[in-house]
């Protein structure tokens, strides 16, 4: 989470091209900015499920389908960094409510 919003907050022009440019060619799969959006989705999805399953295994995380709490978990990220890069919300205090937020649908209390 940290990483996305500093990546938008340093780079906010790229952020912006991005997101802004690459929706239109997002339905050409042969599309090289489409291919690298999808590439960028399945590690991150990969990686996501993978932290998930390692803490339900833990115990520190509460039993969820992990692939469906992955698309949700980056679909919240997603949404803010578009958001962001769109110049759309500037609120204060984003990072540490996204982080709160995916604690409490998470973690075993």
């Amino acid at each position: 989470v940290h990483m996305h919003l500093d990546f938008v907050e340093e780079m906010p022009s790229e952020t912006f091209l991005i997101f802004s440019n690459c929706p239109a060619k997002l339905k050409d799969g042969a599309n090289e900015c489409a291919q690298m959006i999808q590439e960028q989705r399945k590690r991150l999805n990969r990686y996501v499920s993978g932290c998930i399953k390692a803490g339900m295994k833990s115990g520190e995380f509460l039993k969820l389908p992990a692939a469906q709490t992955a698309n949700l978990v980056l679909g919240a990220l997603y949404g803010v960094l578009r958001q962001r890069s769109l110049h759309l919300d500037r609120s204060r205090g984003i990072k540490k409510a996204l982080v709160e937020f995916y604690r409490r649908g998470l973690v075993q209390e």
